[in-house]
């Protein structure tokens, strides 16, 4: 397997691994940072900007900052694409 094929294995392992980050109790914005940035990267910004929005209201730590950066670049972005554009 090529380099580029393991990293997208282990982006893809880690959004299936993380899928159920709703229902788990001791989700931390830490642990879904680690989500947001494979999905990101997977191109599934939609459900990355999902997963912030549930982070950033979790008791804080120090990847709290990350979450609100994305979703405040998330907001830029749909702003200047126009409403009704994702």
């Amino acid at each position: 397997m090529t380099v580029a094929g393991k990293s997208l294995w282990r982006l893809r392992r880690v959004a299936k691994w993380m899928a159920d980050y709703a229902v788990r109790a001791v989700a931390r914005p830490c642990m879904m940072s680690n989500l947001t940035m494979a999905l990101r990267a997977l191109g599934r910004d939609r459900q990355a900007r999902a997963v912030s929005a549930v982070a950033v209201n979790l008791a804080p730590d120090q990847t709290t900052p990350r979450h609100v950066v994305w979703l405040a670049l998330d907001e830029l972005i749909a702003n200047q694409r126009g409403p009704g554009v994702e």
